[in-house]
């Protein structure tokens, strides 16, 4: 559907951040950018549109933000410890377990309900790269893949293939990166990345002091200081502005992942601006944001059932984490992904089938 054109009418418009909202608002996209933004009824020639959604009750918001995403650690999302389940030896069991067909349907599932979601971006961390580039495409996101190097538990002895097959075919959409977990892997990921021009994301060494692209929160002022925080419990947030790393383990959803963080000292507004325009920010990604010339990455939520949409809301954080909204329809990049609840890219099959994988892959490694 490369091309398509899309009018979002008469809905309310809101981007995290600037708390003002469009009224009976409109948002045109075309060619998978966003061309027109505005209030009242929207120009003739847009009604022309290959697909026009909205209406009253509709409040839309840019897409959503997933930073430090464990895709293939979804069958064991109930049983890993939050924070930081790549380290759990039933991490690395698993990652040793599958297959690359098996990863790719492990990691298609968990795009699955973070799509369902709103999430248009994701930043995964995991070492099966080429099949979770293809699931990421075929779910209709964009991002960054992260390969753990040798010295992370989350880690396959064939990564350096792995880096090297995706090196050779990065793009503006998905880019490449290296995840390392000692002082040994972050001086061979300064080496990589000057060979392989890809970036570094994850946690640096203890008392590493640069070399770090995208750090997470352990530890601040690294690099180029665009951190992620990954919530777990008894964290204290760090100073904004920060990503907001769902993981896919413990929460798919952004909205409770801010809320999340919220409880835990972020705020009701930085942690919205944490899975929407920061997030997509320590990525260098063009999104997050409900602007003319910027991807057409866009969630509606049907808000016409109670309590509903109210006429004059305060802020859009507490809109939207005080709510209960459904997602009806959500666009990545120009491209439809949701429409009135049900996935246009991923077959239920694959969905089942993912399931019934990951029911045997946690018997398997983890029996009761």
């Amino acid at each position: 559907m490369q091309g398509v054109s899309i009018l979002v009418y008469d809905s309310t418009i809101a981007s995290p951040g600037s708390n003002r909202f469009h009224h009976k608002g409109f948002v045109y996209i075309e060619a998978g950018v966003i061309r027109a933004v505005g209030e009242g009824e929207p120009p003739y020639e847009y009604e022309a549109a290959n697909l026009v959604i909205g209406g009253a009750g509709r409040l839309v918001i840019p897409g959503f933000a997933s930073a430090h995403t464990h895709l293939l650690l979804y069958p064991l999302r109930h049983v890993l410890e939050h924070g930081d389940p790549a380290s759990d030896p039933l991490a690395s069991r698993l990652a040793e377990a599958i297959t690359e067909r098996e990863a790719y349907t492990l990691a298609l599932l968990a795009l699955y309900e973070l799509t369902m979601h709103g999430v248009t971006m994701v930043q995964a961390v995991d070492p099966f790269g080429e099949a979770v580039v293809r699931a990421m495409r075929d779910a209709g996101v964009r991002g960054v893949v992260a390969i753990p190097l040798p010295g992370c538990k989350y880690s396959r002895s064939d990564w350096k293939e792995q880096l090297q097959l995706l090196a050779e075919r990065k793009s503006e959409r998905i880019r490449v990166a290296i995840s390392p977990c000692t002082s040994s892997d972050l001086e061979l990921a300064v080496k990589l990345r000057k060979e392989l021009g890809v970036e570094v994301h994850g946690h640096p060494p203890s008392g590493a002091s640069g070399g770090v692209d995208v750090a997470l929160h352990a530890l601040r002022g690294v690099g180029l200081e665009r951190r992620v925080y990954v919530p777990s419990p008894g964290a204290s947030p760090p100073e904004p502005p920060v990503a907001l790393g769902l993981d896919a383990v413990s929460i798919g959803n952004p909205l409770r992942a801010a809320l999340v963080a919220a409880w835990q000292g972020l705020g009701y507004t930085n942690s919205i601006m944490a899975v929407t325009r920061w997030g997509f920010e320590a990525h260098r990604l063009e999104g997050g944001v409900i602007e003319t010339g910027v991807p057409g990455d866009l969630v509606v939520y049907d808000l016409s059932l109670p309590p509903g949409l109210p006429p004059r809301p305060d802020t859009l954080a507490r809109l939207l984490l005080d709510a209960e909204p459904r997602v009806e329809t959500v666009i990545a990049a120009g491209q439809p992904v949701i429409d009135q609840g049900e996935h246009l890219l991923i077959p239920r099959n694959k969905v089942e089938e993912g399931v019934r994988l990951a029911e045997r892959l946690l018997s398997q490694l983890k029996p009761s």
